[in-house]
């Protein structure tokens, strides 16, 4: 069976296994209303329990990748299985002997609808990729889209270090992993991604715009209030006196307004930084499924550093935002005083953790203005720790849903179409709902600034 005959499909891609000679795998997907898994062309491969095992296992990751699928109870490999909202149709089409090597396509219509002209970005394009040469790898660099987190694994890698990577400390710079295309030619570049396991990470727009302000222009960063902060002021024409006075409308503006070639790397649209329609990449995860997605990217690449990700990562997770936001604060305290007072850069972080549904919104800060002047990393670490156990009682994740609301209630829906369409293209390519109902529907616009500290 081939794919011509099924033109509502679009590959993914294909999958070389060794199942004893067995045969080939063409995986091929849709966006239908009815979805099942096509058996047919099995013939009696599908009698072989190890090849039916095997086929499962690969079929899960694709279709937990699309649907976020919950109970892998619902999914076997049986001929008129029926989903809401994809289709599969699986192939043997020929004997192949190999190993486990996909790659993922997006369709071309959706590449070539638009004519993307991303000359003007080819240095952030280079600057992006990754290149881990002694494991073949090749890593497209998102910011807001779990870099730091893959730059301190690679580092690890490169160094045969089997830890978990959140032994790197945010601070500790020469740990994390430097090595990009950015000195090479465009060709050379393209060239490595050809030769090497290629992956990339997206994200929803909207959610990464939101943690990109809160990081980098909300909490204390003297760095970005100089020069972003600074730059954000005079494109909405205020006059920058300090660029932590930049709000989070401020920042919608300036993305608006300003050309994507000019952006800060934060705010680029991610098709344009790592390129997938032209650049095939072997695996895309999402941050929405980081944990699974990276996961799996170890079990394609065979690489033998899982164990170390996987232990207690949820709780490592959250301890590692703590200590980056606490030691920021820290560090960056007395120069922030020249823009905020230590106290209201407390308040902010806290506010951040909350935004990050660490700490719930019914505690309040257990410090006054004279305590937070000089208080120690060791001591605010422990107050914050503390803080994070007690509210693990509350629901933490409806606080983080409703507070991510709250912010997009206070840009007008003027703006938030104006912003939905700088970045069309990565809410098309990625699957991402460009108008959700929370954002654009029933909204309950707040005229007051929800991050006033």
């Amino acid at each position: 069976m081939s794919t011509g005959t099924h033109s509502r499909y679009f590959r993914i891609g294909t999958i070389n296994l060794n199942l004893q000679g067995r045969g080939k795998i063409l995986i091929v997907y849709s966006t239908q209303r009815q979805s099942r898994i096509d058996t047919s062309g099995f013939s009696n491969c599908t009698t072989d329990k190890a090849l039916r095992r095997k086929l499962h296992e690969i079929c899960m990751i694709f279709f937990k990748f699309y649907t976020n699928l919950k109970d892998e109870s619902d999914f076997s490999i049986k001929r008129g299985l029926q989903r809401k909202s994809i289709e599969f149709a699986l192939f043997v089409d020929d004997i192949t002997k190999g190993s486990w090597k996909d790659g993922y396509h997006f369709p071309k219509d959706l590449c070539d609808a638009e004519s993307l002209n991303e000359t003007k970005m080819d240095a952030v394009f280079k600057n992006s990729i990754m290149p881990l040469f002694s494991k073949q790898l090749a890593y497209c660099r998102v910011y807001k889209g779990g870099s730091t987190f893959w730059r301190r694994l690679l580092s690890y890698l490169q160094r045969n270090i089997k830890l978990s990577p959140f032994r790197i400390k945010p601070q500790d710079e020469k740990s994390k992993y430097r090595v990009s295309c950015a000195k090479h030619s465009l060709n050379w570049t393209y060239n490595i991604l050809t030769e090497t396991r290629s992956f990339m990470f997206t994200r929803n727009p909207y959610s990464r715009i939101l943690s990109a302000y809160i990081d980098k222009l909300y909490s204390p960063n003297p760095y970005f209030w100089k020069t972003l902060g600074v730059i954000i002021m005079k494109t909405v024409g205020k006059k920058p006196s300090c660029g932590s006075a930049v709000t989070f409308r401020d920042l919608v503006e300036y993305i608006i307004q300003t050309p994507i070639e000019k952006l800060d790397d934060h705010f680029i649209p991610i098709h344009s930084i790592c390129r997938p329609c032209q650049v095939n990449y072997h695996y895309i995860g999402k941050m929405e499924n980081f944990l699974n997605d990276t996961v799996n990217i170890f079990a394609k690449f065979q690489i033998n550093s899982s164990p170390y990700i996987t232990q207690n990562f949820s709780d490592e997770y959250k301890y590692d935002a703590i200590y980056d936001t606490v030691q920021a604060f820290i560090a960056f305290r007395h120069e922030s005083k020249k823009c905020m007072n230590p106290y209201t850069g407390l308040q902010r972080i806290w506010r951040k953790l909350q935004y990050r549904g660490i700490i719930s919104e019914n505690k309040s800060i257990p410090l006054n203005k004279k305590e937070s002047q000089d208080i120690f990393l060791s001591k605010l670490l422990t107050i914050i720790s503390t803080t994070h156990q007690i509210s693990k009682k509350d629901n933490l994740s409806v606080q983080r849903r409703k507070l991510f609301i709250q912010a997009y209630n206070t840009i007008p829906l003027t703006l938030m179409y104006k912003l939905q369409n700088v970045y069309h293209n990565d809410f098309k390519l990625f699957g991402y709902d460009p108008f959700p109902k929370s954002l654009f529907g029933n909204r309950s616009n707040i005229m007051t600034d929800v991050f006033l500290a």
